[in-house]
């Protein structure tokens, strides 16, 4: 058992995790070392996590596999254009709806006509 300050430290592993993962609870200037170092590196400082300080160590460095990602790539493509095309869709709806004056005419709206909802 080793202790510092006191407390005792505890070495904790992770397993692998993506560079492009944001994890709120490690922290970005952990992230942004972690990504940085070689395997086998210790990252240059003590970083504030929620149970304590971290002292972390690239213990492995996974690099992506091209040929996978060149099968996903169109999938991946469509899918954001779909996102894209959907929100610039939403955004036009939402400004002819800001922009637009409603005007209700009574008589027309008096009028009973098939296929209307009743107020019922």
């Amino acid at each position: 058992m080793v202790k510092l300050g006191g407390q005792q430290v505890v070495a904790q592993e992770t397993g692998a995790i993506p560079v492009s993962t944001s994890i709120t609870a490690l922290g970005t200037d952990l992230m942004r070392d972690a990504a940085a170092a070689k395997a086998g590196d210790v990252l240059p400082q003590a970083y504030p996590v929620p149970s304590g300080i971290a002292i972390a160590t690239v213990k492995e460095r996974n690099h992506p596999d091209e040929s996978k990602f060149a099968q996903e790539r169109e999938g991946v493509l469509r899918s954001l254009q779909s996102t894209k095309a959907n929100a610039v869709k939403q955004a036009w709806i939402k400004g002819l709806r800001d922009e637009a004056k409603v005007i209700e005419n009574p008589e027309l709206l008096a009028t009973e006509r098939p296929g209307a909802p009743s107020p019922d």
